[in-house]
């Protein structure tokens, strides 16, 4: 191991003296964060900080469920732009194409979305066409 590879595991080693540090490092992941930026930010290269992370159960399973956690807010934060988009009435315009787009994804199985208060969608029919043939599936 290199004298650089030992600092960064030091310096590692020396932030996780405060029991609070990784709890706030992994509420960055939950925000939107990655792990390249927080080894950025610590001044380690991403390889040493996912290997310090991987050398201990309790934060392999904390980042898996930060990176599951931020994986849902980023899915919530497009369901609500595409609902904005597919039932905007104002502001800039939205091209039909983008509109259809939007609804389609709205439309996809297993894509919930609470239709938010004095709101309203209105039924929409969309035609899945195969790229192959035009034809519909």
């Amino acid at each position: 191991m290199s004298a650089a590879s030992r600092e960064m595991w030091r310096l590692l080693a020396e932030k996780d003296t405060d029991p609070d540090w990784f709890h706030s490092e992994m509420e960055k992941i939950r925000a939107g964060g990655s792990l390249y930026q927080l080894a950025e930010i610590a001044q380690v290269h991403y390889s040493v900080y996912r290997n310090w992370i991987r050398g201990n159960l309790e934060r392999e399973s904390a980042l898996a469920d930060a990176e599951r956690d931020r994986k849902a807010v980023r899915l919530e934060r497009i369901l609500q732009a595409t609902f904005d988009t597919a039932t905007s009435s104002n502001g800039e315009p939205v091209t039909h194409s983008e509109r259809l787009r939007a609804a389609e994804i709205l439309l996809k199985p297993g894509t919930t979305l609470a239709v938010p208060e004095g709101k309203e969608v209105s039924s929409i029919s969309v035609t899945f066409v195969d790229a192959a043939d035009g034809k519909p599936r």
